[in-house]
This record gives C-alpha cells, sequence and structure tokens, in this order.
C-alpha cells in the first residue's frame, strides 16, 4: 500500500505504481470522463423524471465505463445512448463487452 509504507518499501511501490499516472494514460481517463459524463447527462435528459434515478446505479455505471474505456482502448456505451451503436458480442462470443462487465 502506497500510502501505509515508508522507506524502501514506499520506493518500491511508488516504482511499480509510477507508470499508471503517465500523462498519456491520465489523458485517456480524462478522454473517458468525458465522454461517460456526456453519456449521464443525454440518459438523465430522455429518463422519466417522475421516476426518480437511483444515484448509485448511474455513478456504478459511469465509474465502470470510464475504467473500461481507458482500460480497454474503446468508448463503451452504458447508457445505451445513440451516441454509439449498440455493444454487440464479437465473432466467436455470447456476450457484448458491456455485458460482459
Amino acid at each position: 500500500n502506497i500510502v501505509a509504507t515508508e522507506g524502501k518499501e514506499w520506493l518500491r511501490h511508488r516504482t511499480c505504481c509510477s507508470p499508471a499516472f503517465c500523462t498519456a494514460n491520465l489523458r485517456l481517463v480524462a478522454e473517458a470522463a468525458s465522454f461517460g459524463a456526456r453519456q449521464v447527462c443525454s440518459f438523465l435528459k430522455r429518463s422519466n423524471l417522475a421516476q426518480p434515478q437511483h444515484g448509485a446505479d448511474i455513478t456504478l455505471k459511469f465509474a465502470l465505463g470510464v475504467i473500461a474505456s481507458a482500460g480497454f482502448g474503446r468508448p463503451l456505451n452504458m447508457f445505451h445512448d445513440s451516441e454509439l451503436p449498440q455493444d454487440s458480442a464479437g465473432q466467436g462470443h455470447k456476450l457484448s463487452f458491456a455485458a460482459a462487465l
């Protein structure tokens, strides 16, 4: 744990974690978060406001979408907007990418 360690052990954790926080990776996360935020806004605009939305469900989908989009390098439509075609199972697969998550 990089937060709770000190000295040589901290340095070892820091060295292992550093590549994940480079500028290029942070840019991918920022782009994925921006795309996800637009999806959330679109979803909320078209949803029935008479029925309350559970915030945990929305934020879970948002977080999974950002992590998957940045991690796998492909935009993931967690809210099934018209922005992207519906995710379908690839050849030889039974589940779509979103369904597998």
